[in-house]
């Protein structure tokens, strides 16, 4: 028979269905190898139904990346070392039992560690650049693991082994120093190691880059749970692998599941979408919005009420002046709006930034006479909260409404509902672009201008652009969310008058 899944990628269930009875994993179950392997997936003869796809190529390039600290290494160590002295202790005593473990077994504990404190080593002597950073093509990975003894032929039994000291990690059931040993650790190298030796560890890494980076260290509590070396560093170094193709995992799922289907409402360029997953979607359907040019209004507001331009370009969004007049411009629109409004920022950066110039100045006291403002939280665990009460507010007869500040690509920008009142209009506040000068970002655009003439994709400049687009779009579309809704799309940044960015 044929198992239908429906995957939400955003809200990261899976929703359980009558015929496969999975019950709820989180979304990269369906898109991490190692990870369906774990939980026992088996997308054979499976019709896989993505919903918000628009988020999978960035989930499927996840997939496929690790990030390796000298922390996370020196905690594997101490795992080992713990578990070494707790078996020799055993062997010493009348606890000992050959059936449980033997000679062989303590040996391959001292010789993983051995691995790990050569591991840790290796990557304290990889040269950095006066910012302390490096970047390196996805090959150097194979080559710095080969020097510490990592290889197409050791990585099976480096394997087996591990797959062994973390069920004895895990069955031990007990702690030293206060602190229990659950394998964790060591669980998360052995999915590193097993990624970059995958099924096509030569594709894998020549789609991926390495990046190595050297920060002050920060003061941790868990002394119980690193090693005597690790508590005496004054830097922690990070090895990453990142993964710049989302075809190379989406490939994994293609070759297995019987049909797939895709579905969002901001995939919009097919053709560049269905090039990053490398799938050619033989079947395509693109629709128009389900409301009529006279239910939504849409402007570009280039100045404020003072004329100072609205452009939150990163030379720009500082400026105290720019600051004021996006608030006094919120103000006014505030005032004529009815019922609830949206207001989307950049990063949470920028929203702090704005809202303490407004505080200051008394912006957002004017905003809040004729609105009850509220703030989408960082945490998770804050947000229904703060929901029920923006929602409250608007059916308060004794509010005009309310008004609630988000953050472009934030939790409240996907996947919640401002239906009808809940949401009258909403204000975007500048073009949420990647950081340009983020690390990941720039090896990220370089890949694609490396890989554009062969690939026939997008360049890095393209692609910058896109993401900035797509995440306006997600959070414009809070705004109508049946046939008969309706209601204002404000854009308070010039930058979105410019010909580039309407197209």
């Amino acid at each position: 028979c044929v198992r239908v899944c429906v995957m939400g990628v955003r809200v990261h269930a899976w929703l359980k269905c009558a015929q496969c009875g999975s019950g709820q994993y989180i979304f990269n179950v369906c898109l991490e190898m190692q990870l369906r392997r774990v939980h026992g997936i088996d997308l054979n003869n499976v019709i896989l139904i993505l919903d918000e796809a628009h988020n999978v190529p960035k989930a499927c390039e996840e997939a496929s990346s690790f990030d390796i600290t000298t922390k996370s290494i020196s905690a594997c160590s101490s795992d080992l070392q713990y578990l070494f002295k707790k078996l020799k202790d055993q062997q010493e005593s009348d606890e000992y039992g050959e059936e449980d473990f033997g000679e062989d077994d303590i040996q391959d504990i001292a010789n993983l560690k051995m691995l790990m404190d050569n591991l840790e080593g290796a990557l304290d002597g990889v040269h950095l650049d006066n910012q302390r950073q490096t970047a390196k093509h996805g090959s150097f990975m194979i080559e710095f693991l080969g020097n510490v003894g990592v290889t197409f032929h050791t990585v099976d039994t480096l394997v087996s082994q591990c797959e062994k000291i973390i069920t004895m990690l895990t069955q031990g059931g007990s702690a030293v120093g206060g602190v229990k040993r659950s394998g964790t650790n060591l669980q998360y190298f052995l999915d590193f190691i097993k990624t970059v030796f995958g099924p096509s560890p030569d594709e894998q890494a020549q789609c991926s880059r390495v990046f190595v980076k050297e920060e002050e260290k920060q003061r941790d509590k868990s002394v119980w749970t690193v090693s005597t070396t690790e508590l005496s560093r004054k830097t922690t170094r990070t090895l990453s692998y990142w993964c710049f193709s989302a075809g190379h995992s989406m490939s994994q799922v293609t070759q297995q599941a019987k049909c797939i289907v895709l579905t969002s409402g901001t995939l919009r360029p097919l053709d560049s979408f269905a090039a990053e997953l490398k799938v050619g979607f033989p079947v395509r359907l693109e629709n128009p919005h389900v409301v009529d040019g006279q239910q939504v209004w849409v402007g570009v507001a280039k100045t404020g009420p003072d004329n100072v331009t609205l452009n939150s370009s990163y030379a720009q969004r500082d400026s105290i002046d720019y600051r004021r007049s996006l608030g006094n411009s919120i103000v006014n629109l505030a005032r004529v709006i009815p019922n609830g409004v949206l207001v989307f920022f950049s990063s949470y950066g920028l929203m702090t930034g704005c809202v303490d110039t407004w505080r200051d100045s008394g912006i957002l006291q004017r905003i809040e006479h004729h609105k009850p403002v509220f703030f989408e939280p960082k945490q998770k665990g804050g947000l229904q909260h703060t929901m029920n009460a923006f929602y409250a507010s608007i059916n308060d007869s004794e509010h005009y409404g309310a008004i609630f500040f988000a953050v472009c690509r934030g939790k409240v920008s996907e996947g919640l509902d401002f239906i009808d009142a809940n949401g009258r209009a909403v204000i975007i506040t500048g073009i949420p672009y990647p950081p340009r000068m983020d690390p990941k970002v720039k090896l990220k655009m370089e890949y694609l201008d490396a890989v554009k003439s062969q690939a026939n994709g997008l360049s890095g400049e393209q692609w910058y652009r896109q993401q900035a687009t797509r995440a306006v779009n997600q959070a414009v579309g809070r705004v109508i969310r049946h046939r008969e809704d309706y209601g204002a799309i404000i854009l308070c940044d010039e930058r979105f008058s410019h010909t580039v960015t309407l197209s």
